[in-house]
C-alpha cells in the first residue's frame, strides 16, 4: 500500500517537473519515459492488491516468475490477519505524515541557505530519493543528493548554493541520526545493566 501512495506521489511528482518549462529536449524525454513506467506500475500495483485471480493469471501465464506466485500467495494469505486489526488503516497517514515531517526537516535546513519554494525542494527529494531505489551505487550513497542538485538546478536554481545546502542538510540530519542513535544505544544498554 505505501508503494502506491509513493508511486502515485512520483507520479504528481514527475508531472510537475514537466510542467515548470524544461527547455532540454533530452531531458524532458527522459522525464516522459519515466511518467510512462510510473504509470505502468501503478497500474501493476493497483491490479496486485485489488484483484488476486487477475495477478495470479498474469503471473501463471509469465512461467519464469515462480517465485513471484509464491511471494503473492503469501501476501494474499497474510491480507486478512490486518483487515480487522486498527493499524491497518494507520499504515498510510502514519507513513505519510513520516514522509512530510523527512521532507519538511530537509527544507528547513536546505532553507537556511537560500529561499526556495517549499513544493520544489519536495519534489527533488521525491523523484530523488525514488532514484536511490534503481541506483547501481551501494546502498544509493551519494546518488539523493546529487539527484536534488540536479532536479533544483533544472528549476534554475543556482548549483552553488543548491549543492551547499543538499550537503548541508545531509549533514544536520544524518548527524542527529546517528546522535539520537547513539542515544538510544546507550540507554537500552544502561536499562539491560539495570535489569
Amino acid at each position: 500500500f505505501e508503494l502506491v501512495v509513493f508511486t502515485v506521489i512520483l507520479v504528481l511528482a514527475v508531472f510537475y517537473i514537466l510542467n515548470q518549462g524544461i527547455q532540454n529536449s533530452l531531458i524532458l524525454s527522459v522525464f516522459r519515459g519515466v511518467l510512462v513506467a510510473l504509470f505502468l506500475l501503478l497500474a501493476v500495483l493497483v491490479t496486485i492488491i485489488f484483484s488476486e485471480r487477475i495477478t495470479l493469471k498474469i503471473v501463471r501465464f509469465l512461467r519464469v516468475l515462480r517465485f513471484i506466485e509464491r511471494e503473492l500467495d503469501g501476501f494474499y494469505n497474510a491480507l486478512p490477519l490486518f483487515k480487522n486489526k486498527g493499524v491497518y488503516q494507520l499504515i498510510v497517514p502514519l507513513t505519510l505524515i513520516g514522509w512530510f515531517l523527512e521532507i519538511l526537516a530537509f527544507y528547513l535546513v536546505f532553507s537556511s541557505v537560500f529561499s526556495v519554494p517549499f513544493i520544489n525542494v519536495a519534489v527533488a527529494q521525491v523523484v530523488a530519493g525514488a532514484a536511490t531505489f534503481v541506483s547501481f551505487v551501494p546502498a544509493g550513497v551519494g546518488v539523493g543528493e546529487i539527484g536534488v542538485v540536479y532536479i533544483l538546478g533544472l528549476l534554475d536554481y543556482p548549483l552553488v548554493l543548491t549543492t551547499s545546502g543538499v550537503i548541508l542538510a545531509s549533514l544536520f540530519l544524518n548527524s542527529a541520526l546517528l546522535i539520537t542513535g547513539l542515544a538510544g544505544f546507550i540507554l537500552i544498554r544502561k536499562e539491560e545493566r539495570n535489569a
